[in-house]
């Protein structure tokens, strides 16, 4: 079932500011549901699931996802299908990565003021530098945590709304840090500006860009698609109109799928990087 409140938080198009709020309520009401009366006496008994739940909580709210990441990987053991565990466990990686969420929305909406909205620049400009840039090894470990993520997150049975929107922000950010990859490995180079700019300055020549000869595997991306396409309809869905970051998650999608079959291939992200103006 649709959650009524998402339905009717705002009325007409909802912009990213919009999105950025509805979140963040969201994530209150998740945090605090199921809270009885017994709350304080459950956090006190640090043996318990819930005392167990709170810290990782803390930690998260904190940033210390390696300490969330870790104390939630012993929750896993003896609740491997526990949404709450799973849901928690996603944040920590997606944290490790570099992730977060409200930030990225942020970017998002400045992005869109400057006339820069759909671009490449979403993701590069959270997980690089302030000019977006970002070496090889930093790639590889944000990789590593994001599939870490995205694993835990669609174990989830029956997800929320919310959790098949960040499972398209984290499928747009494995598919960002992808194309860095792959370009990385097409010219031999240990860092990349990760904004269209930066990536267009590396292909000067409009046909350049050949990656016949790459080694990075690039069949994951047609699932990163995928969910982002999922986070497209869920935010339509939500609003019952277009709404600003179903429009930037368009746009993207529509960039890097070229030709519009659903899937992605080497050639597509040649037109990804030839097409930047």
């Amino acid at each position: 079932m649709k959650n009524y409140y998402l339905k009717n938080l705002f009325n007409g198009k909802k912009t990213v500011k919009g999105i950025i709020q509805l979140l963040m309520i969201l994530f209150s009401l998740f945090i605090f549901s199921g809270c009885g009366d017994n709350v304080f006496e459950d956090v006190s008994d640090d043996k318990s699931f819930e005392a167990k739940i709170e810290e990782a909580k803390i930690a998260i709210d904190d940033e210390d996802y390696a300490e969330a990441r870790d104390n939630l990987l012993k929750l896993k053991e003896d609740h491997p299908t526990n949404n709450e565990v799973l849901k928690y466990l996603s944040d920590a990686y997606a944290g490790l990565a570099g992730i977060d969420t409200f930030s990225l929305l942020e970017i998002i909406d400045e992005l869109d003021e400057n006339g820069n909205s759909g671009s490449i620049d979403m993701i590069g400009l959270v997980l690089g530098d302030a000019q977006g840039n970002i070496t090889s090894e930093e790639v590889s470990e944000s990789l590593l945590n994001l599939n870490a993520a995205l694993e835990n997150l669609q174990l989830i049975t029956n997800p929320e709304d919310d959790q098949i929107i960040q499972m398209g922000i984290l499928g747009m950010s494995h598919m960002t840090l992808t194309v860095a990859e792959v370009v990385m490995d097409d010219l031999g180079i240990n860092e990349v500006e990760l904004t269209e700019d930066g990536l267009s300055d590396l292909y000067p020549d409009a046909q350049q860009a050949d990656f016949s000869d790459i080694t990075v595997p690039v069949e994951s991306l047609s699932n990163d698609l995928e969910l982002i396409n999922g986070a497209i309809v869920e935010l339509n869905d939500i609003s019952d109109s277009d709404n600003d970051l179903a429009e930037d998650f368009e746009e993207f999608e529509e960039d890097i799928d070229s030709d519009g079959d659903g899937t992605i291939s080497v050639g597509n992200l040649e037109d990804f990087i030839n097409n930047f103006e």
